[in-house]
């Protein structure tokens, strides 16, 4: 994760906010140079760089940015089937021994249970196909070995089936990347959308679309819901910022610049947005600084600094 949408401590956040004071953040360091007029200047927030650094405050450049236009489908992550075993007894007979449980790992070759021939009397080895998970066991010692005797599955890949409706299916194609996020706001992963079925469902009266997602420490498991963001376009901007930089301040959009030793708003037009970059068609030029992590305590202490002025 990148460290500018890291946090400080909230004892140190707070802290660099309570110590604001009425015209100033109380925080001036040797960037101020005791310039008590500017001090008085509710719209500048001095702050030295070495209180800004512990409270977290961190910069970053405007510049070019790839800006992404998504369509936000909704699904669930189940079994890749194609990786879903069922071993069954080559030859009838009775179940001697079984040396699985459910959610036993497994690896291919491993022995899962002992048949006795009912013809020859003799012993065998039931077989995991595949390495993977035990999600079933449908027998016990003393049961005839009939049908399946277990369900594995390999979990190292899983679908996430989404249901798109007939409008979005035009701006769907096979090969476009999808970033799918858990219902409750987890980390992103980003993998493509692998088939689009060329039928619809009767029942949901839309459209499956396919992404296969490597499972590695992701996190999710088949049954849960998440939400996924399909790119079906994209541009690039000639200046843009972080989405988490932009604050409101005066019923303006602003980020925040470092000038003469002060933090300072500057009011933005911005243009197209995406999860991770707003375009700025006005107010910064490219390679400007400016505040990209916790830019909400330079806005509190502007609004502190503001209401003393005012009274």
């Amino acid at each position: 994760m990148n460290n500018t949408n890291r946090r400080a401590p909230w004892s140190t956040l707070l802290a660099v906010v309570l110590a604001c004071g009425p015209a100033s953040s109380g925080l001036a360091g040797p960037d101020d140079h005791g310039h008590h007029e500017e001090e008085a200047h509710e719209d500048r927030a001095l702050i030295s760089q070495e209180a800004a650094a512990a409270a977290g405050i961190r910069m970053a450049v405007a510049g070019p940015a790839e800006i992404r236009e998504t369509l936000t489908l909704y699904g669930h992550v189940r079994l890749h089937e194609e990786r879903v075993y069922r071993p069954v007894a080559r030859f009838p007979g009775i179940v001697r021994e079984v040396r699985v449980q459910v959610g036993d790992e497994v690896t291919r070759g491993g022995t899962l249970a002992i048949v006795e021939s009912n013809e020859s009397l003799q012993p065998y080895e039931i077989l995991a196909p595949a390495n993977g998970v035990v999600l079933e066991r449908h027998v016990n010692p003393g049961d005839a070995a009939d049908g399946p005797l277990f369900q594995l599955a390999d979990l190292g890949e899983l679908w996430v089936d989404f249901m798109a409706f007939p409008r979005q299916l035009t701006r769907l194609a096979v090969g476009q990347a999808v970033h799918i996020r858990s219902g409750e706001g987890g980390a992103i992963h980003e993998t493509a959308i692998s088939y689009l079925a060329p039928i619809g469902s009767q029942d949901t009266q839309g459209i499956l679309a396919r992404a296969l997602l490597e499972n590695s420490d992701t996190g999710l498991a088949p049954g849960l819901l998440v939400t996924g963001e399909v790119v079906v376009g994209k541009q690039e901007v000639p200046v843009a910022v972080r989405r988490e930089a932009i604050q409101t301040f005066e019923g303006r959009p602003v980020v925040f610049i470092r000038h003469h030793g002060a933090f300072e708003p500057r009011a933005l037009v911005l243009g197209a947005t995406d999860q991770q970059h707003v375009e700025v068609l006005e107010g910064l030029a490219p390679g400007a600084e400016y505040v990209v992590a916790n830019s909400y305590l330079v806005k509190a202490d502007l609004l502190k600094s503001s209401a003393a002025h005012d009274h």
